[in-house]
């Protein structure tokens, strides 16, 4: 999802701090732990079932209220329809069930220790996703809807979201079981004794996979002005390139 002017904002003046040789110590690092804090302050919304959300009627395409609960074994969202009466479904889950790998082969700790939750790769599918506003991490679900893939959230903050992830479902299956087992993460971590993802990483205890393409910018010259761009070159304010 595309990022927005508010969370540009909140990035580009955390690098601005961070970048401003202030201490380790000091306000860098305050304002590091007080942005990871944001990020996790809806956690709570959803650390047990039920779970109250939102989501699109798929009969009259509404957002109507929905939960999520569990049904014998299996996790369930209901939507409630006002218009076309309730609706349930069975969803894929490993937020709020222990299971395992569809590679038996797989690993279910990293090198230190932590829980490997494995990649769910059917759909419906429920998934920690982020708020496109305020970048907190917030409960959404994977689904296929006219043979596209499309994610569904709703933040207590700023409200549903829903967009698509592929426009080609049978592809993006495809894509989701070429893979491989769980593999068992960093040896050497940047960060010891994280426990929340994404907001405790850089690259934590809990990552993994290895990297596969390291990137380094060296300018944010550029005269374009790309919304996804993850570089966002234009949000600080500065020209940065050796000499």
């Amino acid at each position: 999802m595309k990022p927005t002017e508010a969370s540009l904002a909140r990035a580009s003046t955390l690098s601005q701090t961070c970048a401003g040789g202030v201490d380790a110590h000091g306000e860098s690092a305050g304002a590091l732990v007080r942005y990871k804090e944001a990020m996790r302050r809806f956690s709570h919304t959803y650390a047990s079932l039920p779970t109250s959300t939102q989501a699109t009627c798929s009969k009259c395409c509404s957002v109507s209220p929905a939960t999520f609960d569990r049904v014998a074994e299996q996790v369930v969202l209901t939507i409630t329809c006002e218009r076309c009466g309730p609706q349930r479904e069975v969803h894929f889950d490993a937020i709020w069930t222990d299971v395992r790998s569809d590679f038996p082969r797989s690993c279910s700790r990293t090198y230190h220790g932590s829980r490997i939750r494995p990649f769910i790769r059917r759909l419906p599918r429920t998934v920690e996703t982020l708020c496109p506003t305020c970048s907190a991490i917030i409960l959404g679900w994977y689904f296929v809807a006219d043979g596209a893939v499309h994610v569904e959230k709703t933040c207590p903050e700023h409200g549903h979201f829903r967009d698509c992830v592929n426009s080609a479902a049978l592809l993006y299956s495809k894509a989701a079981w070429w893979t491989y087992e769980e593999h068992p993460g960093q040896e050497f971590p940047q960060v010891k004794g994280a426990e929340n993802c994404p907001s405790d990483c850089g690259l934590c205890n809990q990552h993994l996979s290895g990297a596969a393409l390291a990137q380094i910018d060296l300018t944010n010259r550029c005269n374009m002005r790309c919304p996804i761009c993850f570089a966002n070159a234009a949000a600080s304010g500065f020209v940065c390139e050796p000499d």
